[in-house]
């Protein structure tokens, strides 16, 4: 009985909203922590490439994919700073209701931010492929 209605704090308040609040906010926190895996990782990517690659190898070839990816793993890591800091400035509360732009441009913050972080992915095993089998 989703649709029952109860009392809560001196308020009346619809069970079947309150379910559909909890799995948002819960929705929320699940994407916050997932912003935060990708931009840990793509940080911590380019701090090993930056401290390993000439201590891995001598001469590499094809540094250019190099470039790539640090410039893959820092768009990812700047669009997860700009999606997260939009998500938490309209975290869901009673009555506010989020801009139609606040979502356009978290959507393209998260876009960026998984194309950034293939990209460095896939440029960084290129390379890596490439050097150790030259």
């Amino acid at each position: 009985m989703s649709q029952q209605i109860s009392t809560q704090n001196s308020k009346m308040v619809n069970t079947g909203d309150q379910e559909k609040d909890t799995s948002r906010l819960e929705f929320h926190k699940a994407f916050y922590e997932y912003l935060k895996h990708l931009s840990t990782v793509s940080t911590g990517s380019i701090l090993l490439l930056a401290v390993f690659l000439e201590k891995i190898f001598a001469q590499p070839k094809w540094k250019s994919l190099v470039a790539v990816s640090v410039a893959g793993f820092l768009i990812t890591v700047i669009a997860a700073v700009i999606a997260y800091s939009l998500m938490v400035l309209n975290f869901p509360r009673p009555g506010i209701k989020s801009q139609k732009w606040e979502g356009n441009v978290v959507f393209l913050a998260v876009l960026l931010t998984w194309v950034g972080f293939i990209s460095g992915v896939v440029s960084l095993a290129i390379f890596i492929l490439r050097n150790l089998f030259a």
